[in-house]
């Protein structure tokens, strides 16, 4: 039984992947590659370097899918329920019943893990914030079997190190600034050879600084430019975009998001 679970909480763009091709396939080796016990592997890296991306992608490719009968996908986040995880795992596995929602969280840890025990599964637990939500997870995952695999992604180093301490995780960087241009130009164009170098389209690419969620949230907000076919509306459009941007940039307590939605509002008045 293959299961893609709930999937991300937020959206998530498959299709459009730049710069992080080693990385997949690193992970992948990791998974499919015969060890010595139960292993769980992590990605790590501030907030908007693209974990759920990978993990997703990971998640979605074909090696993965035909080399483990049982996906879960986990969102865990900062705040969560232990029972609710559980029984939402054992719902992805089409293993629940009614007087489940009345047991103790131990009981139904018992009852997942013997469901887990049956096939060879991969675990992704997505957005761990600490230590002690791999504590309260980790009772329900079987190690008797060494193929069996779990995933996490996490900002914390710490999270790595409590979940293996014998494996190094794997840690994301910021684009290049070749790779920022081509992601903006793939997200807003759907084409990452149109345009050239051109320079406003770089001056914005430079102020996201590599972070590959800046670059979407900015995208999104200017392919809504790009609709009227005319260059030189077009042109305007990202000149006004770009000195909200810097105007934006000078009070670091605005984040990209904030940047983003004072650049759509600025959009929506003109």
């Amino acid at each position: 039984m293959g299961g893609a679970g709930y999937g991300p909480g937020t959206s998530v763009r498959e299709d459009i992947v730049v710069g992080i091709e080693d990385e997949t396939n690193n992970i992948i080796r990791y998974l499919t590659e015969e060890t010595e016990e139960f292993d769980v592997i992590s990605i790590v890296g501030m907030a908007g370097l693209g974990k759920t991306t990978l993990a997703w992608k990971i998640f979605r490719d074909p090696r993965i899918a035909n080399e483990f009968p049982i996906r879960l996908w986990v969102s865990i986040s900062q705040v969560y329920r232990v029972k609710d995880i559980f029984l939402r795992m054992l719902r992805d596995l089409s293993w629940i019943t009614e007087d489940m929602y009345d047991k103790t969280d131990e009981e139904i840890a018992q009852t997942l893990r013997a469901r887990l025990e049956k096939e060879k599964f991969l675990i992704i637990l997505d957005d761990m914030w600490t230590p002690k939500a791999w504590h309260d997870l980790r009772r329900a995952f079987p190690r008797s079997n060494k193929t069996n695999k779990i995933l996490i992604t996490s900002r914390s180093e710490q999270v790595a190190y409590v979940t293996n301490s014998k494996r190094i995780p794997q840690r994301l960087r910021f684009l290049t600034k070749e790779e920022s241009w081509i992601l903006l130009k793939y997200s807003v164009f759907g084409n990452p050879h149109c345009l050239g170098n051109w320079k406003l389209g770089r001056v914005i690419v430079g102020m996201c600084e590599g972070l590959p969620l800046a670059i979407m949230l900015v995208a999104g907000v200017l392919a809504k430019t790009v609709s009227t076919g005319e260059m030189k509306v077009m042109q305007s459009s990202w000149k006004t975009a770009t000195e909200i941007f810097k105007t934006c940039l000078r009070d670091d307590s605005k984040t990209i998001t904030h940047l983003c939605h004072s650049v759509t509002i600025h959009c929506l008045l003109t």
